[in-house]
Formats: C-alpha cells, sequence, structure tokens
C-alpha cells in the first residue's frame, strides 16, 4: 500500500459526501488525486497496472474506480491523460463555504465518517447559540450592532454559563416528567448516528460508532443518566411495562438514559 499522503477536504464536505452515499469514490478520488501534482494523470491507460499495484488492488478495480470517478463528473479525460477536478470544483458543486480541513489519506473512510458526526455536533451547538443571542436581543432594548457583537464577543464564556442552567432546568423537567422541547446536550443517539451516514438502523449506528471507537477517532461515549427516584426492583418493573419509558435500574435508583455524550477526538 502507499505511503500515506497529506490532503485538504472543505469543511462541510465529509456530511455532504456521506448523505449522497459516496464516501468511499470521494476516498479512491483523493488517493489517485494524491500521487500526481495538478491532478494530471499522463497516457493514464498504458499506466493501469502501475497504479493498481501503488494501490494493492487489481486493474479491473481501478478502471471501476475511474469509470465511476467520471461518471460523477470528477475527472475526465483530455487525449490521453485524465484530469481529476479540483477540490474547489467540489466546494462548488456542494455550495460549500470557506475553509478546510487538513488530513491524510490514511484512515480516510473513518476520517470522514467521524468528522461528518463532529459536523452534526457542531451545527447543534451553533444553531442553540445563534438562539441564545437572538433571545438576548430580543430581552434587550438596546437593537444596536454595538450589543450583537459584545454578545458574540462574549458567547463562548457567557454561553457555558448559560447552557449549564439549561441542563439544570432539562433534568429538572425530565425529573418531573414533564416534556421539554429544548435539549441542551449536543450528541447523536445510535440511530443519529446512523442518519449522518444516509442509514436509518440504530444498530449501524452503534457498529460505525465501535468501530470510530476503536481507530481512536471518538475518545469518549459517556452514558448520559439523569436520576429519577428511589424504588425496589419488582416497582421499576411494573412500571417500566406500562410507561414504556427508557429508564434503566441502578442500586436501588431509577434512572433516565439519554444519548450517550459522544466526544470526537482531535482529528484535523
Amino acid at each position: 500500500m502507499t505511503k500515506q499522503k497529506y490532503i485538504s477536504i472543505p469543511k462541510g464536505l465529509p456530511t455532504a459526501i456521506l448523505q449522497d452515499g459516496l464516501e468511499r469514490h470521494l476516498v479512491h478520488w483523493y488517493m489517485l488525486k494524491s500521487l500526481y501534482v495538478g491532478g494530471r494523470i499522463h497516457n493514464y491507460r498504458s499506466r493501469y497496472k502501475e497504479i493498481a499495484d501503488t494501490f494493492g488492488i487489481g486493474q479491473s478495480t481501478l478502471r471501476k474506480w475511474i469509470g465511476f470517478i467520471k461518471e460523477q463528473g470528477w475527472a475526465y479525460r483530455q487525449g490521453k491523460d485524465l484530469i481529476l477536478i479540483s477540490r474547489e470544483r467540489l466546494r462548488e458543486k456542494y455550495n460549500l463555504s470557506k475553509g478546510k480541513y487538513r488530513t491524510t489519506t490514511d484512515n480516510l473512510l473513518e476520517w470522514l465518517k467521524a468528522k461528518a458526526i463532529q459536523e452534526n455536533i457542531l451545527k447543534q451547538e451553533y444553531e442553540y447559540k445563534k438562539k441564545y443571542i437572538a433571545e438576548r436581543i430580543k430581552e434587550s432594548k438596546d437593537k444596536s450592532q454595538a450589543l450583537i457583537r459584545f454578545l458574540n464577543s462574549n458567547l463562548n464564556k457567557d454561553f457555558k454559563a448559560h447552557q449549564a442552567i439549561q441542563i439544570k432546568r432539562f433534568n429538572q423537567s425530565i425529573q418531573q416528567g414533564k416534556q421539554t422541547r429544548i435539549n441542551p446536550y449536543f450528541t447523536l443517539s445510535r440511530q443519529g448516528i446512523a442518519s449522518c451516514f444516509n442509514r436509518k438502523s440504530k444498530r449501524t449506528g452503534t457498529y460505525q460508532l465501535n468501530k470510530l471507537k476503536t481507530l481512536g477517532f471518538i475518545i469518549k461515549d459517556a452514558t448520559n443518566l439523569i436520576y429519577l427516584k428511589t424504588c425496589s426492583y419488582a416497582e421499576y418493573l411494573i412500571e417500566k411495562q406500562y410507561s414504556g419509558m427508557n429508564n434503566i435500574y441502578l442500586n436501588g435508583k431509577v434512572y433516565r438514559k439519554l444519548s450517550n455524550n459522544i466526544v470526537i477526538g482531535d482529528i484535523k
């Protein structure tokens, strides 16, 4: 196999490409692009064996890679050469903003999946912060740009305190059996993870999560429990039978189990 090469990936592309189900083909595109400066492969058909041997695959497999990449419009023939389009063209196709990640071709498929999960969690936090800013402006008589700049500059410090209060209120609502629409925990359920990859099965989400944990992309998957009450195990079983709630029983206490808090490792 080839030595890992450094590559740049537009921000937002992991999410977009996984929703399209094209992640494996994007990996193949990056592997080919990393071999040649400017993305031009001279006399590519006469070099099938050389390229295939570089990746440790058969020539027929390489032909399939290139054929699909050309179908997607990520590459085209120019005479006897194969031209792999620029990263900017990919950015334009998926309407992505500026910004990029720098990573390597090593474990690139799993990297894309971990980044898609991370992008989802960061989007949750971003949307929550937008609502927080909007609420502060609505509460204030001052609607000036100076206030907006001040709120944005102090956002991270103020927001942590705000989130702690919201988590406390959220937990209390759960304990009191009340419905609450706003969840201040930024995370994903197993089914939510599967949806990042355009899948529906909770089992798929669990499998992918465990694989990413094994590779070190996910460094924390902490169980998130909210204490409800103390009771006997017999009482718990009766209540569980009729309530249908996602509660668990530990050492004489009943807890509501939420989606685990997921922490993505420091992946560039």
